[in-house]
This record gives structure tokens, C-alpha cells and sequence, in this order.
């Protein structure tokens, strides 16, 4: 927790925006919910496949904007010499705790999306490493964020409909529902070891 806060604590008010989108998703869950069933699929659906990867960049974003760009960086990888990969997973983790709530609505109201979840969930797993290689990759935050909302808009459905089409070659089996939720970690751990690499080096 002492290592979240540290990471976050330079962002300012910022640093509720995630916060807030979950806690207006769920207002609207709610709001949409007196519309019907079917409106309820749509916006639960919307929301989990696009707003929600989208905003699982922001705190990466402002974090390793600071480690990248602030001033004193080189002092700063001296007094911590190790990658930031750890930080990033807090990150990510923290917001799909805070999206749980979401995904619990849906599921005590039997959504038939609901069972896609754990894949959103992993989408915005993704697009928080996305933030975060890109930032050392390139030492760049507004490439960073281009790159997060290019995955927004356009890379997570293209990765999704890759996985449906694997898992429908592989045929109906017990664990089929957890295989895109793995591809999706797959991605995101892959990401994770490789900007580690890269953050170990920032300051040079």
C-alpha cells in the first residue's frame, strides 16, 4: 500500500479520475438498469470494452511521466535502481479493484456479459503495461498515451477477435471461458518483463 501511495501521490486530483469513472460506471449501471435488460447489456458491455481499458492507462501514464520526464530522474534511479514493473502491476491492480464493484453488479443481475469480465479485466491489465512499455520504450508520455488510446479504440477489439478465433479452433472445453482472461495476462506480463528491462535503464 506505502508503495501505491508513493507512486501516486505526485499526480494531485488526478489521481481520482480513475476512481471516479468506476463510481460513475456504476451510477449509470444503475441508471440504465431502469431502461431494461437489454439497454443494460449494451452500456455494461460498452463500458467494460472501451471506456474502462481506456482509463486503465491514467495512472501509469502520470506516474512514469514523472520517473521519465520530472526533474531529478537520474537522482531518483540512483536511490532506486531497480525497474518499475512492480509499481505498474500495483497500478493496474488498484484499478480493477476499483472496477470491482462493476463486475459484481453485473454478475447478481446475470448479464450474459458478465462472463466476460475477468477478459475486461485483463484488457485493462493490458493497457496499464501498454502505458507503461511505451514510457520507456520510447521516454515519451504523449506517445504513451497516443499508444493507449490507439489500444482503446482499436488494438483491444483486434486482440479479442484474435483470441475468440484461437479459442473457437480450440473447441469447446472446461476452461474455454479463462482462456481469453490468459491470453489477455499473457500480453500484459510480457509487456511488464520487457519495460522492466527498459526501466532499469531510464536515466542513461
Amino acid at each position: 500500500m506505502k508503495t501505491l501511495i508513493f507512486a501516486i501521490r505526485n499526480t494531485g486530483w488526478y489521481a481520482a479520475v480513475p476512481v471516479l469513472v468506476a463510481a460513475l460506471g456504476c451510477a449509470g449501471f444503475f441508471a440504465v438498469e431502469q431502461a431494461g435488460p437489454t439497454q443494460l447489456v449494451i452500456y455494461y458491455a460498452t463500458f467494460m470494452r472501451t471506456i474502462a481499458p481506456l482509463f486503465a492507462a491514467w495512472w501509469p501514464l502520470f506516474v512514469f511521466k514523472e520517473r521519465v520526464e520530472g526533474d531529478g530522474r537520474e537522482l531518483l534511479y540512483l536511490l532506486r535502481p531497480r525497474g518499475e514493473s512492480a509499481t505498474a502491476t500495483l497500478l493496474a491492480g488498484a484499478y480493477v479493484a476499483v472496477l470491482t464493484p462493476l463486475g459484481i453488479l453485473a454478475a447478481t443481475r446475470r448479464l450474459p456479459e458478465a462472463i466476460d469480465t475477468p477478459a475486461a479485466w485483463g484488457a485493462c491489465v493490458c493497457s496499464a503495461a501498454l502505458a507503461f512499455w511505451v514510457v520507456f520504450a520510447t521516454r515519451s508520455s504523449p506517445l504513451a498515451l497516443l499508444a493507449a488510446v490507439a489500444f482503446g479504440l482499436f488494438g483491444q477489439a483486434a486482440f479479442a477477435r484474435l483470441v475468440a478465433a484461437v479459442v473457437a479452433l480450440v473447441g469447446p472445453r472446461p476452461d474455454a471461458d479463462v482462456l481469453p482472461w490468459l491470453a489477455w495476462l499473457g500480453l500484459a506480463v510480457a509487456m511488464l518483463l520487457h519495460g522492466e528491462r527498459l526501466s532499469r535503464k531510464f536515466a542513461g
